[in-house]
């Protein structure tokens, strides 16, 4: 990728940056969500610093091959609430397989490991080989409109919904492809492994959700797939529809920094509010990265929802004003189905240390700051909700 920026009234191409470093090539950083200055500060960073806050764990590595082995075909039996991924056919071997290999995609960006990525390249060989879930049931008809009802129609969520399983299954393989295109495509580029994978992703692009309606969730209503796919195709990512999916979200958040349809479902209130913050703050980023502004006031109530995040996750009464609404949802007073150990909670971090970044010296940066050292949160190169750890390349330069 070959996008040139200004930094200090010189133009540094991001091609010249990349041979500075033998750990990069001019095929890394293909990213719709980081902006150029950004990881131009990072790829500055003596190498040290980089693996610091983005190196893979090594047991990553020894978990992918058994991870690999035997892919799931399918996810199926999700039900409205989503409380029953034990119960689910290939639901945990996905979340499992996606959150490593989200971990070591985002790893071997700053590594000479050739071992590793070797390691990396086979395992998403063997998913891609074996055309994991890709018999999850489609429930895209032949003319794009949506073919699977049935949303909580049970008043507790407990109907099976196939929509969950498509949607799970879809969105797991775009973040794959996500961290593929970011850091892996460019390592031994005439491996015909390469391109067994990038079929096995087009067989997915070519089913994913239109991006038209707009809702929080699903990678905001898929436009994140529509993006990587432009990318992919050698074509910038429509600005129109990034200006119209950051005015939109703009909006979802209320005055108070609540979150329409998410800071109200009930005790999973906290869960949505946070993966939702992590969205809009990744949009955020998404529109500086294509010169789209920022709506007036929308950093304002960005933080705003942080310190709903923190005070409601102190004391999870805090939530009720707004989770008595139960939209698709159930009501317990007091009661919030939220892991109090962070470091269990591997998905969504990137949102803490974007802000940490945007906002310095203001009094969440030092919130987010304090709680980040006091969980002992030092897994930032892991994420799967965004396939990529994000977070570690803003820590590093913070």
């Amino acid at each position: 990728m070959k996008r040139s920026s200004l930094v200090g009234g010189v133009i540094i191409t991001a091609t010249i940056l990349f041979t500075m470093n033998k750990a990069m090539s001019a095929d890394h950083y293909q990213t719709f969500v980081v902006p150029d200055d950004v990881m131009e500060k990072y790829f500055s960073l003596p190498i040290e610093k980089q693996q610091k806050s983005c190196k893979a764990r090594n047991f990553v590595f020894d978990k992918l091959p058994v991870l690999a082995q035997d892919p799931p075909q399918r996810i199926k039996g999700y039900n409205s609430r989503m409380d029953n991924p034990g119960l689910t056919e290939g639901a945990k071997e996905t979340d499992k397989y996606t959150l490593r290999m989200s971990e070591a995609l985002t790893g071997i960006i700053s590594s000479n490991d050739e071992n590793q990525k070797e390691i990396v390249l086979e395992s998403l060989y063997q998913w891609a080989k074996a055309k994991a879930l890709s018999k999850t049931k489609n429930c895209i008809r032949s003319d794009g409109s949506w073919g699977c009802d049935g949303w909580w129609s049970d008043k507790k969520g407990q109907n099976k919904y196939a929509g969950h399983d498509f949607n799970t299954a879809q969105l797991s393989i775009m973040h794959l492809a996500y961290g593929y295109y970011f850091s892996l495509a460019s390592f031994n580029p005439q491996d015909p492994r390469h391109e067994v994978i990038k079929d096995w992703f087009n067989m997915f692009f070519k089913r994913n959700k239109k991006a038209e309606q707009m809702y929080a969730g699903h990678d905001s209503s898929y436009h994140w797939p529509e993006f990587m796919e432009s990318i992919v195709n050698g074509k910038e990512p429509s600005v129109r529809k990034i200006k119209r999916l950051i005015e939109f979200q703009n909006d979802q958040i209320n005055d108070d920094g609540s979150i329409q349809k998410r800071t109200t479902r009930g005790n999973k209130s906290l869960w949505y509010h946070y993966a939702t913050l992590n969205e809009i703050v990744v949009n955020m980023e998404i529109a500086r990265r294509y010169g789209v502004d920022i709506p007036k006031g929308m950093d304002e109530k960005v933080v705003k929802s942080a310190n709903i995040f923190f005070d409601g996750f102190n004391d999870f009464s805090y939530m009720d004003k707004w989770a008595k609404e139960a939209y698709s949802g159930v009501y317990e007073p007091g009661i919030q189905h939220f892991n109090l150990d962070i470091r269990r909670v591997p998905n969504g971090t990137v949102w803490m240390y974007v802000m940490q970044y945007r906002y310095p010296n203001t009094d969440i940066a030092n919130r987010i700051a304090k709680f980040v050292d006091d969980k002992e949160l030092n897994n930032q190169a892991a994420d799967g909700i965004t396939g990529v750890g994000y977070g570690c390349i803003y820590k590093a330069i913070l």
